[in-house]
């Protein structure tokens, strides 16, 4: 399992890097890498599968439509990621698995009685 993960991350990585015009070790090993793996567990939810796809899409969309404004809607991803670290320490998909538990992906175990 761990072989077929780094395999797809290795994959994800090299499709992101060709489509660079130029490839510095700063543009890989960034400390912004950190800080924006950390808003998508944070935001999208710690400990199951769902929470890091939604604060990925979340991010993604966010850099998208608010990228034009130069790097104030970081300020916003940062209060953001407060606002779910105080009310929500769960993050957006233990909000929405209160309302309804679907589970995108139940891979989870669950302990059987005898």
């Amino acid at each position: 399992m761990f072989l077929l993960s780094a395999a797809g991350t290795g994959l994800a990585g090299a499709v992101y890097f060709m489509a660079q015009l130029r490839i510095t070790p700063s543009s890989g090993f960034d400390p912004n890498w950190s800080s924006i793996c950390i808003f998508i567990v944070m935001v999208g939810g710690i400990g199951r599968l769902e929470g890091p796809i939604i604060g990925a899409l979340l991010y993604f969309f966010a850099t998208r439509f608010f990228g034009e404004y130069g790097a104030t809607y970081l300020v916003g991803l940062g209060i953001l990621t407060l606002l779910v670290a105080l009310y929500a320490p769960g993050g957006i998909w233990s909000i929405l698995t209160r309302v309804k538990d679907w589970p995108w992906f139940p891979v989870r175990r669950i302990l059987a009685r005898r």
